[in-house]
């Protein structure tokens, strides 16, 4: 698209960014997952917080899982995908539901002489946090559920209402979802539990 509106230089640019882009979004899903399950098996990641042998070929089998998973065809992959994707707004959107109503109990004057997490550790609160955690925590990831309404954007039978609406609402969805679960993980918390920072909870 880009070759064709703004000609040959912007085309082979913007053709590269896509391609490198896209060749990193399954080793890093795949290093997160074993990442996430080095809590249930710790000999994925070393102490180091680096990937050990067995950790390097837990995320090589599921870069080749995701591989055939993205070479079925597209009925099929659409399927699986529709499955993904009610799974990733179920658990977070019910993880945030119960810890919200897990941690009502606490919110306010009902915690023990009027503290709150919000006030426990006053010194350890930090803009640059968000930063750290966007990228980090792979938290940037789930904002890019738009890019499968563009990619598969034309096997929809009425793209000019369905893309925007997909890619807006993929954005927005992830939006209220994140924030959810930040309110429901903040009053889940004791305010003395964070008393000494939130590097040390």
């Amino acid at each position: 698209m880009s070759h064709a509106s703004h000609g040959e230089g912007l085309g082979r640019i913007w053709g590269w960014m896509l391609f490198l882009s896209y060749v990193a979004v399954p080793s890093v899903e795949a290093e997160s997952i074993v990442t996430y399950a080095n809590n249930l098996y710790p000999h994925f990641v070393g102490h180091d917080g680096v990937l050990t042998a067995t950790g390097f070929i837990a995320c090589a089998v599921l870069v080749g899982i995701l591989a055939l998973l993205n070479l079925l065809a597209i009925r099929w992959l659409l399927a699986v995908n529709n499955t993904v994707t009610w799974w990733k707004i179920i658990v977070p959107a019910l993880t945030a539901i119960v810890l919200i109503f897990a941690g009502a109990s606490q919110i306010g004057p009902l915690w023990p002489h009027g503290t709150s997490v919000w006030t426990a550790a006053p010194k350890s609160y930090s803009s640059n946090g968000i930063f750290i955690a966007l990228p980090a925590a792979g938290i940037v990831f789930s904002f890019l559920g738009f890019r499968t309404a563009i990619d598969l954007g034309g096997e929809s039978a009425n793209p000019g209402r369905n893309i925007p609406l997909a890619v807006i609402g993929a954005v927005v969805l992830s939006a209220i979802i994140y924030i959810l679960l930040k309110i429901g993980f903040l009053n889940s918390l004791k305010p003395t539990e964070c008393a000494n920072g939130w590097g040390h909870l």
